[in-house]
């Protein structure tokens, strides 16, 4: 319903996410596309595999980038 201000298109290649009847971000393929992203406290790139992951944290210093094993 394009009058609701908030709203999810799903189709068998596409899950748009829209925010009043205008796609804002959209997962298609494996892969999330945004259009603006905003980090509160952490935000972590990696996984099992990898060994680890990059987890980018902010502080009263600004943001810090460490790297986080496997336990």
């Amino acid at each position: 319903d394009q009058t609701l201000p908030y709203s999810v298109r799903i189709s068998n290649e596409k899950m748009s996410f829209l925010q009043n009847g205008v796609e804002v971000a959209y997962i298609k393929y494996n892969k999330l596309y945004i259009t603006v992203v905003e980090v509160l406290d952490r935000f972590t790139i990696g996984s099992a595999s990898m060994g680890g992951y990059f987890d980018f944290e902010t502080s009263e210093l600004g943001m810090g980038v460490l790297w986080r094993d496997i336990v």
